[in-house]
């Protein structure tokens, strides 16, 4: 797969997971089943899982022999586990310094995630799906 058609799918996969999160997070807060920090935490990881899932089928599904890992997903986790300290740690800088905007400290954050997590995706969580013959 070219490397455009990769990017693409994975930020179409990313933004489902993110939706998915989102609302899993919306649904555990209107119907009060746990804190707010308690649900943050339970819909980032169910959207993880289903990006993971997705992802393993459609984005870094280029060799079905391999056959998906407990390594792979805690690989995938730990990315993930990454992203959100960048996001976290780009949001709190850039608010340290401009203190303007929530939304363009969040969309700084967002864009360095993204990109860290793909790179770190694509070249050495799912490394072995892509260059494997």
């Amino acid at each position: 797969m070219r490397a455009n058609q990769l990017a693409i799918r994975y930020v179409l996969i990313s933004a489902i997971a993110l939706l998915i999160d989102l609302s899993s997070y919306y649904l555990l807060n209107k119907y009060n089943v746990m804190g707010v920090s308690s649900s943050a935490a339970l819909s980032y990881f169910v959207g993880m899982v289903a990006a993971y899932f997705l992802m393993t089928t459609f984005v870094f599904n280029t060799n079905l022999k391999i056959k998906k890992s407990g390594r792979e997903f805690g690989a995938f986790f730990g990315s993930g586990l990454l992203g959100i300290f960048i996001t976290y740690m780009v949001s709190s800088t850039y608010l340290a310094f401009f203190n303007d905007s929530w939304v363009l400290s969040k969309l700084c954050a967002v864009i360095a995630s993204f990109l860290t997590v793909f790179f770190i995706r694509k070249n050495f969580v799912f490394h072995k799906r892509l260059h494997v013959e």
